[in-house]
């Protein structure tokens, strides 16, 4: 029987927290008074087994594996790394010497908190390759296109999907890119990291999951998009301040 597996990413340098003057690593801020990557491993599916990836630095400085101890019990792996990798899909491809050949994989951000149907997202991956996790785009989006990833559908049908630019000219009536996706398998989920990487689809040097669904797309892969019930980022010093500001109650 094959397990599901969640995969959450924080090895990257939160540079905009840095610049902001934020003493706290990113992915540790306090979001109702625990660390954001806890608050957002709320969004993911259950599952018997999660694996974190980041920065050998943070791991030790913070004791991240006593935190993840708490709350996961052993259900989990920690990988570190000593360099900052090409991006989020360079780095996920960190964790596929860990997943059988059958794992569902789910991947999710360390910096935003979704609600959306778990069940669909299991039985969607029977039928497709890949699910991109989406949300409707709200005023904020639609004035900071570039900072976002974006599908375009049409009569049900995935069109397009971007990173970091619009996906048609009416981008209101499109859909933006949550930063979690799923992986029918294994083979899918390298095949399509390293045929990113092979094709060197860079977007600011990085590899993005946001084009490694784009090229899905190109490849004829079938992908699903599942949109969400509700959407909380805190990916930016702006978004996690409003967000503070409308949300005074815990989870």
């Amino acid at each position: 029987m094959s397990r599901f597996v969640n995969i959450m990413t924080m090895a990257g340098h939160g540079k905009r927290f840095q610049n902001s003057k934020f003493n706290t690593p990113k992915a540790l801020i306090k979001i109702n008074k625990k660390p954001m990557f806890i608050q957002a491993s709320k969004s993911m599916p259950k599952s018997k087994y999660n694996i974190f990836i980041c920065h050998k630095n943070l791991a030790s400085k913070y004791n991240l594996k006593q935190i993840l101890k708490n709350e996961f019990s052993s259900n989990f792996t920690l990988i570190t790394v000593k360099k900052v990798p090409q991006g989020q899909a360079k780095t996920c491809l960190l964790a596929s010497k860990y997943l059988r050949d059958d794992d569902r994989i789910f991947i999710h951000s360390c910096d935003n908190l979704i609600n959306f149907n778990h069940q669909i997202l299991i039985s969607s991956l029977k039928k497709f390759n890949g699910v991109i996790i989406t949300t409707k785009p709200n005023k904020s989006h639609i004035n900071n296109i570039s900072m976002y990833g974006w599908v375009n559908i049409k009569n049900r049908i995935i069109k397009k999907i971007t990173c970091k630019t619009r996906a048609s000219k009416n981008p209101k009536h499109d859909f933006v890119i949550t930063g979690s996706f799923a992986f029918q398998n294994k083979k899918i989920f390298v095949d399509l990291i390293k045929n990113l990487i092979k094709k060197k689809m860079k977007i600011n040097n990085e590899y993005y999951l946001d084009m490694v669904f784009s090229n899905a797309l190109i490849e004829k892969y079938k992908i699903k998009n599942l949109i969400v019930k509700s959407y909380y980022n805190w990916g930016t010093p702006k978004e996690l301040i409003n967000w503070k500001k409308k949300n005074k109650r815990s989870f």
